[in-house]
This record gives structure tokens, sequence and C-alpha cells, in this order.
């Protein structure tokens, strides 16, 4: 019940039921990943080079997130507009100015005892008895209290592009995240599609992430994609392992699976400044710096 009120503070005129319900639909914070934040830009520009990589990453990740989950922050200001025994829906709002043929609406269903459905769209102005367009669709398996368990949620695009949304969601085509929470402990996985820049055909179009936070702060993500970043013929598979403490010493290794300059491989570390401490850069040994030991204590799993 305290979980219930402290929620209820940002939601409006809810009952303990609608809590419930909002409840199950992930918000930014359960997801975002925590890398410790640089002080100043000057500090950020002095960086170590694979923390200002990892910084770029998870930056980019979370906007995402912001920009999405932005959608659904905005609905827990109010109350449902309909109940049933099973199911709470909110809207259908009225349009928006960047959507002026469209109200967006959210519904989430109670599937079982412990497993909730939920859904986020838009149903046209002239025709109101249409089918939504959905643009999240998602579910949350309840554990062992409000909030704990696991949640799976696609963010899909094309449809809504298709019939002349905007979505702002920038080349995201689509996005499937699946995480875990348990207490302060907290995974997360996606896979993300982008759409081709043609601007800038190198950009990333395909990459997994992988995230996780422990109770003590312990943080660490795997970001894996495929784009033209290496002059050559080849499409190169490349990937960023990073590891950090709360207090933000941290290790990152980055390595070309596949394509122009396969088998390459940085390991870099740096201290609660972010400054490097060791560094390892075959192709660039004016660079290097440091031993092993000097890196941070960080367990390689966590």
């Amino acid at each position: 019940m305290l979980a219930l009120a402290a929620i209820a503070a940002g939601c409006g005129n809810y009952s303990n039921e609608d809590l419930e319900y909002m409840s199950v639909v992930p918000e930014r914070q359960e997801l975002a990943a925590n890398l410790p934040a640089a002080q100043s830009a000057v500090q950020l520009a002095a960086a170590a080079e694979l923390y200002k990589t990892t910084h770029n990453v998870t930056e980019t990740l979370n906007g995402a997130l912001d920009k999405f989950l932005g959608l659904i922050e905005t609905i827990r200001h109010y109350s449902p507009q309909s109940r049933t025994a099973d199911s709470r829906t909110w809207g259908p709002f009225p349009p928006s100015p960047d959507n002026p043929d469209w109200r967006g609406e959210m519904q989430i269903s109670r599937a079982s005892a412990a497993r909730f459905d939920y859904w986020f769209g838009f149903v046209p102005v002239a025709s109101p008895g249409d089918l939504p367009l959905s643009i999240i669709d998602g579910n949350f398996q309840l554990g062992a209290s409000l909030r704990e368990g696991h949640g799976e949620l696609d963010v899909a695009t094309a449809k809504a592009r298709a019939a002349g949304l905007t979505v702002n969601l920038g080349l995201l085509d689509h996005m499937e995240i699946a995480y875990d929470v348990v207490g302060p402990t907290v995974s997360v996985n996606m896979t993300i599609t982008n759409l081709p820049n043609p601007l800038s055909p190198s950009d990333i179009r395909t990459a997994t992430y992988q995230y996780a936070v422990v109770a003590d702060g312990r943080g660490a993500m795997t970001f894996t994609f495929m784009a033209d970043a290496v002059p050559g013929p080849a499409v190169e598979t490349i990937r960023l392992t990073s590891r950090w403490l709360p207090t933000g010493e941290g290790r990152a290794e980055a390595a070309i699976l596949d394509g122009d300059g396969a088998g390459a491989q940085q390991v870099q570390c740096w201290n609660a400044q972010l400054g490097v401490t060791y560094n390892s850069k075959p192709w660039a040994p004016l660079e290097n710096a440091g031993t092993p030991a000097d890196c941070a204590d960080i367990p390689a799993t966590l």
C-alpha cells in the first residue's frame, strides 16, 4: 500500500486497482543506464575514449527510452477514462498539433492473476470505431512485489509511418525490449533496427544492447552493432563491452568481430575522474598507457 501511495503522488485521481494496472508499465528510471556522468563538459572532453563511447551509447538509448516512454508518462497524469473488471483504458485523448487526425489511447488488460498486457496507439478521428493503430505493445509478469517481475515491450513505427502519423522517433523502425526487475537489480535486453539514413549511409542499421545494474550500483553494458565504420569494402560488426562502479571507475573493451579490421581490439580503463589509467590500442601504440594492474577491480559479471 505504501508503494501504491508513492506512485499515486504523480498519477491523478487513481484508485488502488488503477494503480496496480499502471504499475505494470515500465518507468524511465527502471530501464535507463546508470553510467556515472561527467561533472562538466570539460571533464567529458578530457575523459577516456571508451568512457565517452559508452556515454554516447547510453545517452542515445536513454534518449530513445525518453521519447516513447514519454508518451506513457504523459498519460500517467490522467485517470482511466473507462474501466472493466479486467482492463483500464486511457483516452482517446484530443488530437495533437502533430497528428490532428488521430487520437492517442492506451489500454492495460489483466490476462491472468499475475500477467498484464498493454498497448499504446492511435485511433482515427474520422472513424473512432476502427481498431487502434498501436505503436507500443507490451506485457508484464508480476514477481514477488509491486513493480518487480519480467516485462517485454515492442515499439514499431512502420504502420504509423504508412498511415502518415508523426511519432518523433527518428529513424527507428522497430525495437524489442525484455527486462527483469528484482528490487534494485535490473537487467535489460534490446534489439534495435533503424531505417537507412540517406544522408549518412554508414549509420548503424541494427544493434543489440544488454544492460544490468545491481543493488550496490555497479553497472555493465554490451552494445553490438553493424555499420560501415572502418574504411574498406565490408560492413563491420563491432562490440563494445563496458563495466563501471558507482564511484565512476570503469573498464571497456571495443572489438571488431567481423568486416574490415576483424580481430582488432582496444582495452581501456578509467578512474573516478574519468581519466585514462590503462590503454591497450595495438594500432595506435603511442596511445598505450599503464598496465592492467592499474584498472579498478570490477567483476566481469554482475
